[in-house]
């Protein structure tokens, strides 16, 4: 008897620290600080790019890039027809790279 809980009690210590072991080495999907502070950077490269274009592109990007809308639903909220937001949003693409590029962030980042 003494020796079937010796091995049960083996058994238990095994399936623990395997146990301890898989959980440890399941990842967090939270992201680390540097993650967040480098987010943060890119989030304010992105608006300080979104200013520098056109008024007329400035709501569409941010709509569509911040608030993720469909052109669609942007253009029912600007009162434009799609095709419209959709060139407006396209055309305003390579102005936002020139910018981001420009930026010292990104460019340390890259």
């Amino acid at each position: 008897m003494n020796t079937h809980i010796c091995s049960w009690w083996q058994c238990l210590r095994k399936v623990w620290s395997e146990g301890i072991a898989l959980i440890e080495s399941i990842l967090d999907p939270r992201p680390v600080p540097e993650e967040i502070v480098e987010q943060l950077d890119l989030h304010a490269a992105l608006h300080q790019a979104i200013r520098q274009l056109p008024l007329r592109f400035r709501p569409i990007v941010h709509l569509r890039c911040f608030r993720q809308l469909t052109f669609s639903e942007i253009g029912r909220m600007l009162n434009m027809p799609e095709t419209t937001v959709k060139t407006y949003f396209y055309r305003s693409l390579p102005r936002l790279r020139r910018a981001l590029m420009s930026s010292a962030h990104v460019a340390a980042v890259s």
